[in-house]
C-alpha cells in the first residue's frame, strides 16, 4: 500500500479521534439534560399526586349541600399553590396557566373560582407531565439509535477490511507485495478497532450504558402508564360531579329556589349536559395518528428487550398483541423476528436474543402472539394465506418440541396428543406451497424456514439414517422445500447456514441408501454453496459436505443423484483451497473425476461430463503442484481427453478444458512435452480469439506456458498435427503469436466460483 494511502489513513483516524471528542461530549450533555428533565419529571409526579388527593377530597358529594363556601375556599386556595409550585419548576408551563387564569379573570372577575378551574389545571399539568416523558423517551431513543449507526458504521468498515485479507490470493510461494497488503490491512483494522473502544468504549461499556438506557426507559413507560391510570380516575371524578351537578339543578327549579348567586361548573353547556370528560390520550375511534403512536410505543419496548428475561419477554410480547390494532402495530414495528428467534433461538448470536431458544412456557406465550398477530391480519387474502401456513408451521414445531422430550406434559399427552401432531401431511403441504412465490414469503415470514431446518434435525438425531419410508419421506419433504426456500434467497441461505445442527443433519442426508433423499439434499447444498458467503463457506466446510459428497457420488447410480451431488461439488471446489484438497485426497476420487469426463449419459445429455470437467478444472490448480496426482492424470489419459473436449459443441465443456488445460500446462516438463506431441499448441491457437471469456483466457495461458517452455523441450516438432503441405511455424510467427497473447495472465490459474 502506498505512502499516500497510509497517510490519508491517519488523518481518517485524527479526524475520527476529534470526532469521538465532541461526540462524547455531547453524550456528556444530553446525559445532563436528561437527569434533569428526570428530576423535573418526578418533581411534576408529586405536583400530581398532591393535586389529585385534593381534587378527590374536594368531589365528595353531598345531597342539598353541593357548592359550600369552605370548600370553594379550599379549592381556590389548593390551586393557587400549586400553580405557584409550577411556575417555578416548568417556566414554560406558567405561561399557559397565566393565560388560561386572565381570561377565567375577565370573563367574570366576581365570581368564585370553580371546580372546572381545578379540573382544567389538573388536564394542564397532565399535559405538560407526558410532554415531559415523551421528550425524555425520545432523547434516549435518538441516542441509542445514533450509538447503534456509529456501531454499525465500524463493524461495517471491519467487514470490508476483512472481506478484503480473505480475498487476497493464495500463492505457493512467499510474495511481497501479498505480505505487505496484508499486513497494512491487518494494521487498519486494529486501528479501527482502537477508535471503536475510543468513541464508543469497549463491549462492557456499551452493554452498560444500554443497560442504563434501559432501566430509564422502563421507568418513563411505567410512569405514562401511570398517567393514564389517573386519567381515567380524574375521568370518573368528573363525571360524577357532573351527574350530581344536573340533578341538584332539576331539584332546585322544581322547588323554586333562587339560584342566581350559584353558577353552574359548565356554562356553556347550559346547565342541562354532562360535561365532557378531560380529553388526553386516547381517542376511541383508531385513526392513523393514533396507530403511529402505537407503533412507536412498540419501537420503544422493543429498544427495552435487549436485556429481558426471554419468559418475561414472551409475557410483554403476548400482552401487547392482546388488541388487533396493537397487533398491526407491532408487525409494522418488526415483532415478527423476535417471536421466531424466541421460538427456535440461533446458533450465532442475534443481537436482541442470544443464541438459545426460549423455554417451553415462553414459547407457547411467543407461539400464542404469533398467532394473535396473524389472525388480525387486515388484508384478508393475505391474512387466510398466513393463517394456512402458520397452522402447518404449528404442527412441526409441536412434532419437534415432542421428539426432544422437553416437557413432561408432552409425555403425559399419550399416544393420541402423537397423532395429532404427525409432520407428515403438514410438510408434504408446505412443500407444494414453497413453490409459489407469496406462500414462500409467508413461510420465510412465519419462521418456515428455520421449522422445517429443526424438523430434520431433531428427526435425524432421534432416528438417525433409518430406513423407515414415513422418516425418509418427511425428509425429502423436508430437503424440497429448504431447495425452494434457499434458490436465489442470499439471506434464507445464510440462515441455513447459521444453524449448524441442522446442516450437520443436512450432510447426514448423503450417507442415505435411498438415492432420492441423496438428491434432494444435495440440491440445498448446491444452493447453499453458490455464491455463498464466508460465513456460510464456513460452515460447510465445517459441517465436512465435499468428503461426504464425494463419498456419496461414487456410490450412487441414478443420473439425477449423480448430477446434484456433482454440482454441489463443483460449486464447493470453488471456495477455496482446503476443498480442492480434501477432493483430492479422497481415495480414487481423481481417477474417478477422469472417467466422468467420458461419462455415457442414458438421457443424452451433457450436464454430467459438464459437473464433472468444472470440478477437475478447479482442483486442477492443486493438481498442478503435486507431482503425485499428475501422475495419476497421465495414467488415466487425462490430457488426451481434455483435447478431443476442445472440439466439443458445449462452450462449458470447451471452457472446463481451456481452464484445466491452463494448470496442467505450467511447471512440468513431462506434461508441457506430451502436450507438444498431442498437438496441443494448434487447437489451443484456434481457441485465442473466443468470444467466451474462460475459453480464450484458459487457451491463451495455456499457450503462453507451452511456448514459454519450447527452448527447455528436445526432440520435438512445432505442429507435427499440422496439414502436411503447411510449412512450419517461423521464429518471426512465433513471436508474432506470443505478442498477441495477454502478458498479464499468471502461469496457473487458482479458480473463482464458477
Amino acid at each position: 500500500m502506498s505512502l499516500t494511502s497510509y497517510d490519508e489513513l491517519l488523518k481518517q483516524v485524527e479526524s475520527l479521534k476529534t470526532e469521538n471528542s465532541s461526540l462524547r461530549q455531547e453524550l456528556h450533555d444530553n446525559s445532563s439534560h436528561l437527569t434533569k428533565l428526570e428530576n423535573e419529571a418526578s418533581n411534576m409526579k408529586d405536583v400530581l399526586t398532591h393535586v389529585q388527593y385534593d381534587m378527590e377530597g374536594d368531589y365528595e358529594f353531598h345531597e342539598g349541600n353541593i357548592y359550600c363556601d369552605e370548600n370553594t375556599a379550599s379549592l381556590e386556595a389548593n390551586c393557587q399553590g400549586e400553580k405557584l409550585r409550577l411556575k417555578i419548576i416548568f417556566p414554560h408551563y406558567s405561561s399557559r396557566l397565566s393565560c388560561k387564569s386572565a381570561l377565567i379573570s375577565k370573563k367574570d372577575s366576581c365570581q368564585k373560582v370553580k371546580p372546572r378551574t381545578s379540573r382544567q389545571d389538573l388536564h394542564e399539568l397532565n399535559l405538560c407531565y407526558y410532554d415531559m416523558l415523551l421528550f425524555s423517551r425520545n432523547c434516549i431513543l435518538r441516542e441509542a439509535e445514533e450509538e447503534s449507526k456509529q456501531r454499525k458504521w465500524f463493524y461495517d468498515q471491519l467487514e470490508v477490511i476483512s472481506s478484503k485479507i480473505d480475498n487476497l490470493p493464495l500463492t505457493e510461494q512467499y510474495n511481497l507485495q501479498n505480505d505487505m497488503t496484508r499486513r497494512q490491512l491487518e494494521y487498519d483494522a486494529k486501528q479501527l478497532t482502537e477508535s471503536l473502544h475510543q468513541k464508543l468504549g469497549t463491549g462492557d461499556q456499551i452493554a452498560v450504558r444500554q443497560s442504563s438506557r434501559v432501566q430509564r426507559l422502563r421507568t418513563i413507560e411505567a410512569e405514562m402508564m401511570e398517567l393514564q391510570k389517573r386519567r381515567h380516575q380524574i375521568q370518573m371524578i368528573t363525571e360524577q360531579y357532573g351527574r350530581a351537578a344536573y340533578e341538584s339543578s332539576s331539584g332546585s327549579m322544581t322547588n323554586h329556589h333562587d339560584l342566581s348567586s350559584v353558577m353552574s361548573f359548565n356554562s356553556e353547556t347550559s346547565g342541562r349536559q354532562p360535561p365532557p370528560a378531560v380529553e388526553f390520550v386516547e381517542p376511541l375511534p383508531p385513526s392513523s395518528q393514533q396507530l403511529g403512536t402505537r407503533v412507536e410505543m412498540v419501537y420503544s419496548l422493543l429498544s427495552m428487550l435487549g436485556t429481558h428475561d426471554k419468559d418475561d419477554m414472551s409475557r410483554t410480547l403476548l400482552a401487547m398483541s392482546s388488541s388487533p390494532d396493537s397487533c398491526i402495530a407491532m408487525r409494522q414495528s418488526g415483532c415478527l423476528p423476535l417471536l421466531i428467534q424466541l421460538l427456535h433461538g440461533s446458533d450465532k448470536d442475534s443481537g436482541l436474543l442470544g443464541n438459545t431458544r426460549g423455554s417451553k412456557h415462553a414459547r407457547a406465550r411467543a407461539s400464542r402472539a404469533l398467532h394473535n398477530i396473524v389472525h388480525s391480519h387486515p388484508d384478508d387474502k393475505r391474512g387466510r394465506r398466513e393463517a394456512r401456513v402458520l397452522r402447518l408451521l404449528e404442527q412441526i414445531r409441536a412434532h419437534c418440541d415432542q421428539l426432544r422430550n422437553d416437557s413432561t406434559e408432552d409425555d403425559e399427552a399419550g399416544p393420541q396428543s402423537q397423532i395429532d401432531h404427525q409432520p407428515g401431511p403438514a410438510i408434504a403441504a408446505l412443500m407444494k406451497l414453497s413453490f409459489d412465490e407469496e406462500h414462500r414469503h409467508a413461510i420465510c415470514t412465519l419462521g418456515g424456514l428455520q421449522a422445517i431446518a429443526d424438523l430434520l434435525q431433531i428427526d435425524t438425531q432421534v432416528y438417525g439414517n433409518t430406513t423407515e419410508q414415513v422418516n425418509i419421506t418427511m425428509r425429502r419433504y423436508a430437503c424440497m422445500s429448504l431447495t425452494n426456500l434457499t434458490f436465489g434467497d442470499g439471506t434464507n441461505k445464510a440462515l441455513l447456514c447459521s444453524m449448524t445442527g441442522a446442516m450437520a443433519a443436512l450432510v447426514e442426508q448423503l450417507n442415505s441408501a435411498n438415492e432420492d433423499l441423496c438428491q434432494v439434499a444435495a440440491s440445498v447444498i448446491r444452493n447453499l454453496s453458490w455464491r455463498a458467503d464466508l460465513a456460510s463457506k464456513k460452515i460447510l466446510r465445517e459441517v465436512n459436505a465435499v468428503r461426504t459428497l464425494m463419498y456419496s457420488s461414487m456410490k450412487v447410480k441414478k443420473e439425477p443423484t449423480f448430477k446434484s451431488i456433482l454440482s454441489a461439488l463443483w460449486n464447493l471446489s470453488a471456495h477455496c483451497t482446503e476443498n480442492k484438497a480434501d477432493i483430492c485426497a479422497v481415495e480414487n476420487a481423481l481417477e474417478f473425476l477422469v472417467s466422468i469426463l467420458t461419462y455415457k449419459s442414458p438421457s443424452k445429455t451433457l450436464a454430467i461430463i459438464e459437473n464433472g470437467g468444472g470440478i477437475l478444472r478447479n482442483v486442477s490448480s492443486h493438481i498442478a503442484v503435486r507431482e503425485d496426482y499428475r501422475n495419476i492424470l497421465r495414467q488415466q489419459g487425462c490430457l488426451q481427453i481434455l483435447l478431443k473436449h476442445l472440439r466439443s459443441p458445449s462452450l462449458t465443456i470447451v471452457s472446463n478444458s481451456c481452464g484445466t488445460l491452463w494448470n496442467l500446462s505450467a511447471r512440468c516438463a513431462e506434461d508441457q512435452q506430451a502436450l507438444w506431441e498431442m498437438g496441443a499448441v494448434s487447437m489451443l491457437r484456434n481457441l485465442v480469439h473466443s468470444k467466451h471469456k474462460m475459453i480464450s483466457m484458459g487457451s491463451s495461458a495455456a499457450l503462453k506456458n507451452l511456448l514459454s517452455a519450447r527452448p527447455n523441450l528436445k526432440n520435438i516438432d512445432f505442429d507435427r498435427h499440422s496439414q502436411s503441405g503447411r510449412p512450419s511455424l517461423h521464429a518471426r510467427k512465433q513471436r508474432a503469436l506470443e505478442s498477441e497473447l495477454d502478458p498479464n495472465l499468471s502461469e496457473t490459474c487458482d479458480n473463482v466460483d464458477s
